[in-house]
């Protein structure tokens, strides 16, 4: 679930900033401050969406945003080739705010909730952390080969962004809905298993 949000995230923050500096040709200075822009409004998603994950449920959640992120490369690249600094301004927030903190905002509760209490912590290095370092540590690299190999062409860029994106949602879709799920059980999150094993434990302990 996490590979192509770590591969966007990791573009988004690292590769676009090159990108519009050595193609585009945008102000290094400039940068730096659409980034800060960027991570803010990122946090206040990141809660954001954390919360509306509390009513409607991780899973609907981040298939939302996984969904969404398919279609954003393209657009996105488009709006940075124009140079402008209110197009850069926007591209730049909105990957933030989905792909690089808004996502995580749910991921946070998602990932622990899926693992049983047995190997919670074993699960959730494998599960998050792994797919970070293979999807977002090498994805600035893989994306600046694509850019050499296609003579500064961003479409193979985009097209490896959704790509990823989309393993992210099919996992999504494929894995159960967590919300209100006992975290002392000791068993994996199963699709049509109750959520609620805590409530019921407790009202029987003290009946």
């Amino acid at each position: 679930m996490n590979l192509g949000v770590s591969t966007q995230s990791y573009t988004i923050q690292v590769f676009m900033a090159s990108y519009l500096i050595t193609v585009i040709g945008t102000d290094p200075k400039f940068i730096p401050p659409v980034l800060l822009i960027g991570s803010l409004c990122g946090g206040v998603a990141a809660v954001s969406f954390g919360i509306l994950s509390d009513k409607i449920g991780r899973r609907r959640v981040v298939s939302l945003i996984t969904g969404a992120l398919i279609l954003f490369p393209a657009p996105a690249f488009l709006l940075l080739t124009t140079g402008s600094p209110v197009a850069i301004v926007l591209v730049i927030v909105v990957g933030f705010v989905l792909a690089c903190q808004g996502v995580v905002g749910v991921h946070m509760s998602y990932f622990p909730e899926i693992f049983g209490s047995r190997y919670r912590y074993a699960g959730v290095t494998l599960g998050r952390e792994f797919s970070s370092i293979i999807g977002g540590g090498i994805a600035p690299m893989i994306c600046a080969a694509l850019l050499g190999m296609f003579s500064n062409s961003w479409i193979p860029v985009a097209i490896y962004m959704s790509a990823t994106m989309l393993i992210s949602f099919i996992a999504t879709r494929m894995s159960p809905e967590t919300l209100n799920r006992d975290l002392t059980d000791p068993e994996d999150a199963a699709h049509g298993k109750s959520g609620i094993i805590a409530v019921t434990s407790e009202a029987q302990h003290v009946q």
